[in-house]
């Protein structure tokens, strides 16, 4: 009985489907939806968001070039600057000092609100309180089982500090 050859062994079409077989894998692995997703957020959202921002402000470059070009120009620019950061800065204190105290333009007033909630056939328990002159209410929804840790999601202007003192009960991780 004669010995059989290394290709009646292993046929050329092997070699292919291995190597279609790892090419597969590989596009599943690279053309999944959450690679896909990271891919996309990574080439579109950096340069969608300086756009946005260089939107934002050329208006007051249009506005203010000619500064740039005279030495009074760029000291008027730094001094700007300079009271701007100080105004945030002490905005920031007073807000931490609890004594800052927000105009009541551009508030969602009680009723509103509750007219927003009765629209959206909802009631929740909310919790009322003052945070620098603005009445603040919180939604606690809780769920009816407890799994795990206890996360506390609070939605607000980003750029306003919120101090929380008698609250910190409620942030626990």
């Amino acid at each position: 009985m004669t010995k059989p050859s290394i290709a009646s062994r292993h046929p050329p079409e092997a070699h292919r489907d291995l190597v279609l077989r790892l090419i597969f894998r590989l596009c599943v692995l690279f053309l999944s939806s959450t690679t896909v997703r990271v891919t996309v957020a990574l080439l579109y959202l950096p340069p969608a968001y300086k756009l946005v921002k260089t939107i934002e402000v050329l208006p007051s470059i249009y506005n203010r070039w000619h500064l740039l070009l005279t030495p009074g120009g760029r000291e008027q620019l730094v001094k700007e600057s300079d009271q701007q950061r100080a105004w945030k800065e002490d905005f920031a204190h007073k807000q931490y000092d609890g004594s800052c105290v927000l105009s009541r333009e551009g508030q969602l007033f009680q009723t509103d609100a509750k007219k927003c909630l009765r629209e959206a056939h909802w009631s929740p328990d909310t919790d009322r309180f003052s945070v620098c002159g603005v009445d603040v209410g919180v939604v606690h929804e809780k769920p009816e089982k407890v799994i795990g840790r206890l996360i506390v999601l609070l939605h607000g202007n980003p750029k306003l500090v919120f101090h929380v003192e008698e609250r910190d009960s409620l942030l626990r991780y």
